[in-house]
C-alpha cells in the first residue's frame, strides 16, 4: 500500500490524466510520473505549472523504462 506524506517520494508509473497523482501530492508527497501517452504529457505540464516543478516532475517513458526516470 503506497503511504503518501509530506516530504515523501512517489512514483506514479502509470500518470494518465493525473488522478492518483493529485491525490499523492495533497497528502504532501513529491511525485515522479511516468507515460508514454502525449495526452498525459500536456496534462503533466500543466499540473507542474500548477503544483512546481519542486513537487512534481514528469517522464514519457514507459513504466518498463522506469530506471531512466
Amino acid at each position: 500500500m503506497i503511504q503518501p506524506a509530506p516530504g515523501r517520494t512517489v512514483y506514479d508509473a502509470t500518470f494518465g490524466r493525473g488522478g492518483h497523482t493529485r491525490a499523492f501530492l495533497e497528502k504532501g508527497a513529491r511525485v515522479v510520473a511516468l507515460d508514454v501517452d502525449p495526452a498525459a504529457e500536456v496534462e503533466a505540464k500543466r499540473l507542474e505549472a500548477e503544483v512546481g516543478a519542486d513537487r512534481f516532475h514528469f517522464h514519457r517513458v514507459n513504466f518498463s523504462e522506469m530506471e531512466r526516470a
